[in-house]
Order: C-alpha cells, then sequence, then structure tokens
C-alpha cells in the first residue's frame, strides 16, 4: 500500500494546526467515512486531557501528559502533519447507523490511510442508503393506501347508516298507513248506521230514478192524450153537424107535408 499522502489534505491539517483553523470535513478511510469537525492538534490534545481532569493520581498525570503534547505539537508547525485530528466525529459503515450515534467524540487518524475526502459533515438522516429510501417510500406508500382505504370504509359506513335511517322512516310511514286503512275498513263494518245511511241512500237513489222516469213517461203520454182530445173533439163536432142535419131534414119533410 502506498502512503502517499494528498497534498490538498495535507495543506488543510497544516492550516489547522499553525492557525486553529477548523473544517467541517468526511473523510473515506478503508471502505468507511469518517465526518466531524476537523481541528488543530493542540485543541485535540486539549480537549483530551479535560477527559482525564479530576480522577484519580494517574488520571491527572495523563491530563498533563496530553497538554505538554499539545504544547509541543503546536511548537511544530514546521514539521510535515502525518495526523488529522476530527471534533463531534461519527463512522458510518455502510448503511448502518453511525458510530457512536451521539455525544462529542474525538477521532485521530492517518493522512496516509485517507482515500479521499469532501467538505462538509453527514448526518444519519443523510447517509440512508438507497435500500432504506426505497422502504421508507414503501411504508409512506402503504400508509396512506391505508389511510385512504380507512376514509373509504367510514365514508361507506356513514352513507349506509343514512341509507337504514331512511328505511327506517319509510318502514313506519308505511306501517301507519295501513293502519288507518284497516281501522278505516273496521269502522265501516262495524258502525251499523253508515250501512243504513248507505242503504237509504240506495233506496232514495232508486226512488228519485223511478220518479225521473214517471216524469218521463208522463211527458211522453201527454202528447198522445192531447191528440186523443183533440180526436174526441174532431168526433163530437161530426156527430153534432149529422145530428144538426138530420133534426133539419127532418124538419123540412113535416113541413111539406103540412103544406100538402
Amino acid at each position: 500500500m502506498s502512503n502517499a499522502q494528498d497534498s490538498i489534505l495535507e495543506y488543510f491539517v497544516h492550516a489547522a494546526n499553525k492557525h486553529d483553523f477548523s473544517l467541517n470535513i468526511t473523510l473515506n478511510v478503508g471502505g468507511a467515512m469518517v465526518t466531524g469537525t476537523m481541528i488543530s492538534a493542540k485543541e485535540y490534545f486539549s480537549l483530551l486531557s479535560e477527559k482525564f481532569e479530576g480522577g484519580n493520581d494517574i488520571s491527572n498525570h495523563l491530563s498533563e501528559q496530553l497538554k505538554q503534547a499539545g504544547e509541543a505539537a503546536k511548537g511544530d508547525e514546521e514539521s510535515p502533519a502525518s495526523f488529522i485530528h476530527l471534533n463531534d466525529a461519527q463512522v458510518y459503515c455502510g448503511d448502518r447507523e453511525p458510530t457512536p450515534s451521539e455525544g462529542e467524540v474525538l477521532w485521530r487518524g492517518k493522512l496516509s490511510e485517507v482515500d479521499g475526502f469532501f467538505l462538509g459533515k453527514i448526518s444519519a438522516g443523510e447517509a440512508t442508503s438507497d435500500q432504506e429510501q426505497e422502504d421508507q417510500d414503501y411504508s409512506s406508500n402503504k400508509l396512506n393506501n391505508r389511510l385512504d382505504q380507512l376514509e373509504e370504509n367510514i365514508k361507506g359506513l356513514f352513507g349506509k347508516e343514512n341509507d337504514d335511517k331512511d328505511q327506517e322512516e319509510k318502514v313506519p310511514e308505511e306501517e301507519s298507513e295501513e293502519d288507518e286503512r284497516i281501522e278505516e275498513e273496521e269502522q265501516e263494518s262495524t258502525d251499523p248506521s253508515s250501512e243504513e245511511e248507505g242503504e237509504t241512500d240506495e233506496e232514495s237513489g232508486e226512488e228519485t230514478e223511478e220518479k225521473e222516469e214517471e216524469k218521463e213517461e208522463d211527458l211522453e203520454e201527454e202528447p198522445e192524450q192531447e191528440k186523443e182530445k183533440e180526436e174526441k173533439k174532431s168526433g163530437q163536432s161530426k156527430d153534432s153537424s149529422r145530428s144538426k142535419r138530420s133534426s133539419n131534414t127532418k124538419k123540412t119533410s113535416k113541413s111539406s107535408k103540412k103544406e100538402e
């Protein structure tokens, strides 16, 4: 394996060590991604020494040694940089969750072992793999489909309830109409006065029809009676004229006899 270092990355590290320059950066190291904020070697040792303060004698001794290492790194600014230091570092391997997932972590690595880099930090959300994204999309679509189906079921349920209510309202109306009709039939069958009134109405109707028929017959008979009367009158007049003639003839014969 070649130990050649990226000159640009080495320049960034040298600027951080000499001028306390910090930079968000992500490194490709042996198939893993290391992301964090690049800091100087002095700051790295200073922060690391603080983690050992307040402990037993050994912890305090280590803290002092780390502070001294930071001061030595500050004084050795002109020497070539061999290590890169990161604060708030996270390591991503494939599509797994970062290690560590949270907390302030200091990281130190060899510049010669860095395969590549890009500026900026990544987070767990940005490191989601294509497969995870597809799974999330599938879950989201599935959830939306279930919500749509649930909404349709709710609408169908309310629609069915409304239909049932309408049907229930129609059934009492039909039953009430049927009950009224039955009551009317019962009253008609049990009320004798209504039957008598019906019979009386029928009799009066028949009498009226008979009277009308009699009137029509009378009207038809009147012309015939008048005709008969006229014929009788004409017959009587003829008889009277005949009798007058016969009497006149008798008188004439008597007068002739007297004259003889």
